[in-house]
C-alpha cells in the first residue's frame, strides 16, 4: 500500500502547493481564466500517466493505485472541456478568430503529430521492433497509430474543424447541433465497429478469440484500426459541455454562487451517481469487453451514454469546487502547457521501462514491490522529460511554420 498512499500524498500536496482559497462568503472571480485551465490541464496529465500505470498488469494484480484504473475517461474529459470552452471563449473575443483557423490552430496540431511519429518511428526501430511493411505504411503516414495513445489527436482534430465548419456557417443554436452531430456521429461509429473490424471478413470470424487478438492480419487484431475502442468517444461531449459554459458564462457562475453550498452537494451527489452507474456497466455483462463483434452493439450502446454524462458530471463538479478552490503553481503550469506532450509521451516511456515489472509479459513482483515503485518513478521522470525536449521540438516547427507564413 506504501506505493498508493506516496502517490495519494503526492497529489494532495500538489494541489494544495500555491492552492488559491476564495475567503468566507466570497469566490474566485478567475476559476474558468487561463492560468486556472493551464494549471488544471497539468493537473490531470500527471493523472492520466497514474492512470495509465495502473493499468499494468502488475500494478493490477498488486491492487495498487487501483482507484486510477477505471476513470482515465474522466481526465481527459477535462481536456475536451478546457478545449470547448477555450475556443469559444477566444472565437467570442479576438475578432476574425476563424480567419486562417485551420493554419493557426489545426495544422500545428497536425506537424506536432507527424514530429511524435518520428520520434516513435525511430523508437521502434532502435528496439529491433519489426512489422510488415504494410504496417509501418499506414502508422508513419497516420491511416493506423504508431503510438495507441495518440487517438486523442485524431478526435481533438475534427472536434476543432467541427467547430471551424459550425460557428462559420451556423448561428449558436445551429452551430452546438451541429457539433453535437459531429460527436454523436464519432460514437455511433465506435458503437457498431467495437474494438474491431469485425464486419470484414468471413461470416462470424471474430467468434474465434484466437483471431480477435493475434489475427494473422494485424489489422484486423483488436484496437488495430482507428475509432476501435470506447476511449475515441466517451468523453467528448465534454468538448460541447465547454462550449455552452462559455457561451452562458456569466448565467452559469451567477447559477452556481447562488445557495453554493447546496449546489456544491447537489453536483457531487450528481457526479456520485453518475460513477456508481459507470462502475456498475463497468463490472456487469454489459461492459464494453462483455462480447466482441456485432454482439458488442448493445453493450456499447448501454455503456456509451453511461461514461459521457460521468465525465460531463466530472467536468461540472470540477467547476463548481475551482470557483472556491483550486491549484495554482509553478509545476502545475509547466505541466499544462505541455499537457498533449506529456500525454502523447507515454506509451514510449511505459514500454522502455517495463523490464522493471514484467518478463515475456508476466509480472515480476520483488520484495516490498520495489521495482513497481522504480517503475513509476522512472515512467514520470522520462515522461517529463522527453515531454519537454518534444515541446522544444514543436516550438522549432512552430516558429519555422510561422515564419514561412509571413
Amino acid at each position: 500500500m506504501y506505493i498508493s498512499i506516496c502517490v495519494y500524498v503526492f497529489i494532495l500536496a500538489l494541489f494544495f502547493w500555491g492552492v488559491k482559497i476564495a475567503p468566507k462568503k466570497q469566490f474566485n472571480s478567475d476559476f474558468l481564466s487561463l492560468d486556472a485551465m493551464t494549471c488544471l490541464k497539468g493537473f490531470m496529465a500527471l493523472l492520466v500517466i497514474f492512470h495509465h500505470v495502473s493499468q499494468k498488469k502488475a500494478f493490477q494484480d498488486a491492487h495498487v493505485m487501483w482507484i486510477f484504473e477505471n476513470i482515465g475517461f474522466l481526465f481527459v474529459g477535462i481536456f475536451f472541456f478546457t478545449s470547448g470552452y477555450g475556443l469559444y471563449k477566444s472565437y467570442k473575443t479576438k475578432p476574425d478568430y476563424l480567419n486562417g483557423f485551420v493554419k493557426k490552430r489545426v495544422l500545428p496540431i497536425v506537424i506536432s503529430y507527424y514530429i511524435m511519429v518520428c520520434i516513435y518511428a525511430v523508437f521502434k526501430l532502435a528496439n529491433g521492433i519489426k512489422m510488415p511493411l504494410d504496417r509501418w505504411i499506414c502508422e508513419i503516414t497516420g491511416l493506423t497509430m504508431i503510438n495507441s495513445m495518440a487517438w486523442f489527436v485524431y478526435v481533438i482534430v475534427i472536434l476543432y474543424l467541427a467547430f471551424n465548419f459550425a460557428f462559420k456557417h451556423f448561428k449558436n443554436t445551429g452551430a452546438l447541433l451541429f457539433i453535437l452531430f459531429v460527436i454523436l456521429g464519432q460514437a455511433a461509429l465506435f458503437i457498431v465497429m467495437g474494438h474491431n473490424l469485425w464486419f470484414v471478413g468471413p461470416k462470424d470470424w471474430w467468434r474465434n478469440p484466437a483471431l480477435v487478438w493475434n489475427n494473422p492480419v494485424w489489422w484486423k487484431r483488436v484496437q488495430s484500426v482507428l475509432f476501435s475502442g470506447e476511449w475515441w468517444v466517451n468523453s467528448t461531449l465534454c468538448f460541447l459541455l465547454g462550449i455552452i459554459i462559455c457561451q452562458n458564462e456569466e448565467k452559469f457562475t451567477a447559477f452556481l454562487k447562488r445557495k453554493y453550498g447546496l449546489k456544491l452537494v447537489l453536483t457531487i451527489l450528481l457526479f456520485v451517481l453518475m460513477l456508481v452507474a459507470n462502475f456498475a456497466v463497468t463490472f456487469s455483462p454489459f461492459s464494453y469487453w462483455a462480447a466482441v463483434g456485432k454482439d458488442a452493439i448493445l453493450n456499447n450502446f448501454v455503456c456509451y451514454p453511461v461514461q459521457s454524462l460521468c465525465a460531463m458530471a466530472f467536468c461540472l463538479l470540477v467547476c463548481a469546487v475551482m470557483l472556491k478552490i483550486y491549484a495554482a503553481n509553478g509545476f502545475l503550469r509547466f505541466c499544462g502547457k505541455r499537457s498533449l506532450e506529456i500525454y502523447l509521451m507515454q506509451e514510449l516511456c511505459i514500454f522502455s521501462w517495463a523490464f522493471l515489472i514484467e518478463k515475456n509479459y508476466k509480472p515480476i513482483f520483488k520484495p516490498h514491490l520495489w521495482n513497481m515503485a522504480l517503475f513509476l518513478v522512472a515512467v514520470a521522470a522520462s515522461v517529463l522529460v522527453s515531454a519537454t525536449i518534444y515541446h522544444w521540438l514543436n516550438q522549432k516547427a512552430a516558429k519555422f511554420l510561422k515564419a514561412r507564413n509571413k
